[in-house]
C-alpha cells in the first residue's frame, strides 16, 4: 500500500464543514457536527483519507455594534456578576452582613456589663441574707433557717433575743454545744470555744451580758471595761453584746450589729418598731466620673470598632479571587474600562456595606431600650445617632476604595483579607488607645497633639477617634456644664475625622484608577529605565522600519540578531512590513492590507529579552499558530496584543488601531482564550456568556438567542446552568474558547472579534473533543484572523494556515505547514515491509538498488522485516521516487511501501535543538 500526503489536513477540512455547506442551528447543528466527526473518525480508522474540502460557513448573524457595549451595559453586566456570584456564595454573603451586626450588639452589651462594674449600684442591706448568702452558702454556712449564727446557751440572754434574729435571718437554733452561765466570761468562752472547736463553722457569734455590778464589768476585756463604765453611767445599760466576726468580710460586722439593735429594739417594743440598715458607696466626684467615662469611652470606641475593621476588609475578597482565576484580566481584555470595572465595584461593595450600616443603626436604636447605658454614646439622640450614621457611612466611603487599591499588593484572598482585618485592627485599636494614654501623659501630650494628622491618615483610626468623642460628650458635659457644649461638626469634635475619611476615599479612589492603568503600562518603571539609559549616537537611533533587513531593524531596537538566526521567510515578513509603514499607510497596515500586524514587537524585562523585534502581518480568515518551547515568548506576545503588559519598544495594530495608544478600542474588538482557565467558578456557563455578551456590546435583544447557540455549538446545554468552578477540566476548557469564540470556546464568539488569541485552546482535552473545539473555531472565525499557541502539533496541522516558530524570543521561520517541510525537511521517509522468510536477505540488495537511483540513502531503523529509510529531497523527483518504489516490488521481496514527508513535530525539535546548541555553544566561549 502506497499513501501520500497528511490525513490531519483532511481531518482539519473535513470537520470545518457540513454535509451542505452550510451551518444549520439549534440542536441539529450540534447533532450533525457530531454526527460528521463520528463517521470521520470512522472513515480514518478504515484507512479513508477522502479529503472533503467545503468552503467555511457564514459567521454567527448577532453583531455587536461598531460603537461596542456602552458603559451602562457594561456596568450593568458586571454588577450582575456580582449580584449572582453573592447568590451562589450565600453563606458568605450572610456572614458578611450578619456577623459585623452580631458583633456590634455583643459589643454593646459588653459596654453595658462594663458600665455596670463601674457604677456605685444600689445600697447593700445589712441582713445576713444580703451579706452572706451569695458567699457563704457554697461551704455549708446558711442553714435551713438563715445564716448560722453562734449564740451561747445561757440563762442571762434574753429570751425573746434568738427569734428575733431569727427573723431577720439568722439560724440560732443551735448553740453549737456552748454554754455559759457567767455574762461576764461570755467574750472568752465563745472564743476559746471556737479555738478549742474548729469543726464548729460560723460566719459570726455573739454573746450577751448582764451588767448587774461593778465587779461583773471588771470581769470584761481590758478594751470594752471603758464602755461598760460608760453606758452604766449613762444609766442606759443593762447588758452588753460582745460581736465576734470573721474581719475578711467587710459587712459582717454591720450587719451583725444592725440585726443585734433591731432584735433589741422589737423585744423593747414588742414587735412594733423595727430597725433597718443600708451600706452605700459614696458619690463619685465629677473628676473620678469623667476618669471612669474617658475609660469607657476609649473601650467602646475599640469595641463598635472591631466589628467594622472586619467588614472594611471584606470587601478585598471577591477582587482578589477574579484576580487570582484571571477573570479580571479577561473581563479587560473583553472591553471593560477600568473606571467602569471599578465604578460597578464601588457600586456593590456600597450596597453591602449601605446593609451593613443600616442594620447597625436599626441595633443601636433598639439598644437604647435593652443596655441604654451602652447605646446612649451613640444612639442617645437624633444628633447623635445623625453622627454615628455620617462617621460610619464615611468610613465605608474611605474602606471600600482602599480595599480596591490594596488588592494590587496580593495574590490570594485569604491573605489579602488578613493583612486587612490586621490592618485595620491595629492602626484603629492600636492608635486610639496610643493616642488615649499619650494624651493623659503631661510629657507626651503635646507630641501627640503634632501626632493627630499623622494618625489620621488610617481610616479606622478617624472612626475610633470618632466613637471616642461621640462616648465622651457626656463626660464634657458633666464637666463643663450643658450651656458650653460644642457642635458635633466642629474641627476638634467630628470634623477633623470625617474630613479626613472622606479625603482619603477620594485619594484611594484616584489611586485605585492609577494603579489600574499602571498595571498594563507601568509608567515609574518605564521613566526610570529611560532616565538610566544612555543617549545613543545620532546614527543608532534612527526609526527601525526604515531598514527593511534584519539588521537595520534590529539596530533601530537597540540590538542585531544573532547570526542565522532569522531565515529568509522571516526577513522577508520584516521587509513588507516596514515597506507597509515607508509607504505611508502607518505602523499598522502591511502592503497588502493585513487585519494584524507586528512592527518590530519587543518586551524586555531587565536583562531577559522575553520577545525581540517581532515583526508579522496576519489577514483575515488565516489561522497563524506560534510554535515555541516554553519561554520563547509565545504568551507575552499575547499579553502585549491584549494590553497586559505595555511593549518596550515596536508596536501592533489591528485593523489600524495601535495597541499602544488605542488599547480601549482594540479590546473590543477581541476575543481571547487565555493559557489557564479564567474563569468565574460561582457563575453558570450561560451566566458567563451573557456577562460576555453585555461587556461587547451584544444588543439585549439577542443575547439569549446568542449565548444559547454558543451553548449548542459547544456541546455545553447540558451544563448551561451549573456553575463553571463545578465544570470538569474539558468543559471548563470549551467554556474558555466559546469567550474566544465568546468565552474561551464561549467567548469570543460572543462579540463577532477580529482578532481571535487561542493560548493552547485544547489542552487538556480528549481526542474526540478537540476535533470538535477545531470545527467549531473554524466556523466561528472565518471571518477574524486567528492567532493560537500550541504544543499538539496536530492542532496546528488542523487549523493554522501558515505557522511561526519563536526561538528565544525571536521569529525563527515562517510559512505554510508545506513550505516549512520543504524548507527544513530532512527529506522523505521511506517505510518498507519485506517478506518475513526473506527480510534479512533482501535488506542489502533493497539498499543498494535504491543507492543506485538516489544519492544520499540512510538507514534509519532496520527491524526485519520492517526497514524505514530517508532519501533527501533535493533532486529527488517524488514521481521517480514513487516509479522506484512500484519496481521494487516488482523484483524484490517488498509487500508494502509508504512515503511521508517529516512532520512539524521534526521541524520544531530541530529548531529547538538547534538553539539549544548555540546557546550552549555561547556557554563555552
Amino acid at each position: 500500500m502506497i499513501e501520500a500526503g497528511s490525513a490531519a489536513d483532511a481531518v482539519a477540512l473535513r470537520l470545518s464543514t457540513s454535509s451542505d455547506g452550510r451551518l444549520s442551528s439549534g440542536s441539529a447543528r450540534r447533532r450533525r457536527a457530531a454526527e460528521e466527526a463520528g463517521g470521520l473518525l470512522r472513515r480514518i480508522s478504515a484507512g479513508s483519507t477522502a479529503d472533503s474540502r467545503a468552503p467555511p460557513p457564514p459567521p454567527p448573524s448577532s453583531e455587536p455594534s461598531e460603537a461596542g457595549a456602552s458603559s451602562a451595559s457594561v456596568v450593568r453586566g458586571l454588577l450582575a456578576k456580582r449580584a449572582l456570584t453573592a447568590r451562589r456564595d450565600l453563606l458568605t454573603t450572610c456572614c458578611s452582613l450578619c456577623c459585623p451586626v452580631w458583633l456590634v450588639l455583643f459589643a454593646l452589651l459588653l459596654l453595658g456589663a462594663s458600665a455596670r462594674l463601674t457604677s456605685p449600684g444600689p445600697p447593700l442591706r445589712l441582713v445576713p441574707s444580703a451579706v452572706f448568702a451569695d458567699t457563704l452558702g457554697r461551704h455549708g454556712l446558711v442553714g435551713e433557717h438563715g445564716v448560722r449564727l453562734l449564740v451561747p446557751e445561757q440563762a442571762e440572754v434574753d429570751p425573746a433575743l434568738p427569734p428575733t434574729l431569727s427573723s431577720d435571718g439568722w439560724d440560732v437554733e443551735d448553740g453549737g454545744g456552748l454554754a455559759c452561765s457567767s455574762g461576764a466570761a461570755a467574750a472568752r468562752n465563745v472564743s476559746s470555744f471556737l479555738a478549742a472547736h474548729p469543726e464548729v463553722t460560723r460566719p459570726a457569734a455573739l454573746a450577751t451580758a448582764r451588767l448587774l455590778s461593778r465587779r461583773a464589768a471588771s470581769a470584761l476585756p481590758p478594751h470594752a471595761q471603758p464602755l461598760a463604765r460608760g453606758l452604766r453611767a449613762a444609766g442606759s445599760a443593762d447588758r452588753l453584746l460582745f460581736a465576734l466576726f470573721n474581719s475578711t468580710s467587710t459587712h459582717a460586722l454591720p450587719a451583725l450589729i444592725a440585726t443585734a439593735y433591731d432584735s433589741l429594739l422589737a423585744n423593747a417594743t414588742a414587735g412594733g418598731s423595727r430597725l433597718s440598715a443600708s451600706a452605700s458607696a459614696l458619690p463619685y466626684s465629677k473628676r473620678q466620673e469623667a476618669t471612669l467615662s474617658a475609660i469607657i469611652a476609649v473601650f467602646a470606641s475599640i469595641m463598635v470598632l472591631v466589628p467594622f475593621a472586619f467588614v472594611g476588609a471584606l470587601f478585598v475578597t471577591p477582587l482578589l479571587r477574579e484576580r487570582e482565576s484571571g477573570s479580571k484580566q479577561m473581563q479587560f481584555v473583553s472591553g471593560v474600562g477600568p473606571v467602569a470595572y471599578w465604578v460597578s465595584s464601588w457600586l456593590w461593595d456600597a450596597a453591602l456595606y449601605a446593609a451593613v450600616l443600616l442594620a447597625t443603626l436599626a441595633v443601636l436604636c433598639v439598644a437604647r431600650g435593652v443596655v441604654p447605658a451602652a447605646a446612649k454614646a451613640f444612639a442617645g439622640s437624633a444628633e447623635v445617632l445623625g453622627a454615628t450614621a455620617l462617621s460610619l457611612g464615611l468610613f465605608g466611603f474611605a474602606a471600600v476604595p482602599f480595599a480596591s487599591a490594596s488588592s494590587f499588593f496580593f495574590s490570594s484572598p485569604s491573605s489579602g483579607l488578613i493583612a486587612l482585618i490586621a490592618f485595620h485592627f491595629v492602626s484603629g485599636f492600636g492608635l486610639v488607645i496610643a493616642n488615649f494614654i499619650l494624651s493623659f501623659i503631661d510629657s507626651t501630650a503635646d507630641a501627640n497633639e503634632q501626632l493627630q494628622p499623622l494618625y489620621r491618615l488610617f481610616p479606622a483610626f478617624c472612626l475610633g477617634d470618632a466613637f471616642y468623642t461621640l462616648a465622651m460628650r457626656d463626660a464634657t458635659r458633666a464637666l463643663v456644664g450643658e450651656g458650653h457644649e460644642q457642635n458635633l461638626l466642629a474641627s476638634d469634635q467630628l470634623g477633623a475625622p470625617l474630613l479626613a475619611l472622606l479625603a482619603e476615599g477620594l485619594v484611594f479612589g484616584c489611586a485605585t484608577l492609577a494603579l489600574q492603568y499602571n498595571e498594563a503600562a507601568p509608567l515609574l518603571p518605564a521613566l526610570a529605565a529611560r532616565l538610566r539609559r544612555p543617549r545613543a549616537p545620532a546614527a543608532a537611533t534612527g526609526q527601525s522600519g526604515a531598514s527593511t533587513g534584519q539588521s537595520g531593524a534590529a539596530a533601530g531596537q537597540g540590538g542585531a540578531a544573532p547570526a542565522g538566526l532569522e531565515d529568509e521567510s522571516v526577513l522577508a515578513e520584516r521587509a513588507a512590513v516596514a515597506a507597509g509603514a515607508a509607504g505611508g499607510e502607518g505602523a499598522a497596515a502591511g502592503a497588502d492590507g493585513a487585519k494584524l500586524v507586528l512592527r518590530s514587537l519587543r518586551k524586555v524585562f531587565g536583562p531577559k529579552v522575553a520577545v525581540a523585534d517581532l515583526s508579522l502581518r496576519i489577514r483575515t480568515g488565516e489561522c497563524f499558530g506560534f510554535l515555541g518551547t516554553n519561554g520563547a515568548g509565545k504568551s507575552t506576545t499575547f499579553a502585549m496584543l491584549t494590553g497586559a503588559v505595555a511593549p518596550s519598544s515596536g508596536d501592533a495594530a489591528l485593523d489600524g488601531l495601535s495597541v499602544r495608544r488605542d488599547q480601549a478600542s482594540i479590546r473590543r474588538r477581541v476575543g481571547y482564550c487565555p493559557q489557564h482557565d479564567a474563569l468565574e467558578g460561582l457563575m453558570t456557563g450561560r451566566e458567563t456568556l451573557r456577562m460576555y455578551a453585555r461587556i461587547k456590546g451584544v444588543p439585549p435583544a439577542a443575547i439569549e438567542a446568542e449565548a444559547e447557540a454558543l451553548l449548542q455549538d459547544l456541546d455545553l446545554a447540558k451544563f448551561g446552568d451549573k456553575p463553571a468552578g463545578q465544570y470538569s477540566g474539558g468543559n471548563k476548557r470549551k467554556l474558555c474558547v466559546g469567550v474566544a469564540l465568546a468565552f474561551a470556546p464561549g467567548i469570543a464568539l460572543v462579540g463577532a472579534p477580529s482578532l481571535v488569541l487561542l493560548d493552547e485552546p485544547s489542552s487538556g482535552m480528549d481526542a474526540a473533543s478537540k476535533r470538535f473545539l477545531w470545527a467549531a473555531i473554524k466556523r466561528r472565525t472565518a471571518d477574524a484572523c486567528t492567532v493560537l499557541t500550541s504544543h499538539s502539533m496536530e492542532e496546528c496541522e488542523a487549523l493554522c494556515g501558515r505557522i511561526g516558530v519563536m526561538v528565544e524570543g525571536r521569529l525563527r521561520c515562517v510559512g505554510s505547514l508545506q513550505a516549512l517541510k520543504s524548507r527544513y525537511g530532512q527529506g522523505y521517509k521511506l517505510d518498507l515491509r519485506l517478506q518475513p522468510e526473506q527480510a534479512e536477505a533482501a535488506v542489502e540488495r533493497v539498499l543498494a538498488a535504491l543507492r543506485r537511483q538516489f544519492d544520499g540513502v540512510e538507514v534509519a531503523e532496520v527491524e526485519p522485516p520492517n526497514l524505514s529509510l530517508t532519501v533527501p529531497q533535493a533532486g529527488t523527483p517524488l514521481s521517480e521516487l514513487f516509479g522506484a518504489l512500484v519496481a521494487l516490488r516488482e523484483s524484490l521481496p517488498v509487500q508494502e511501501a509508504s512515503v511521508t514527508q517529516c512532520t512539524l513535530e521534526q521541524i520544531f525539535l530541530l529548531m529547538a535543538s538547534k538553539a539549544a546548541l548555540r546557546a550552549s555553544g555561547s556557554a563555552a566561549a
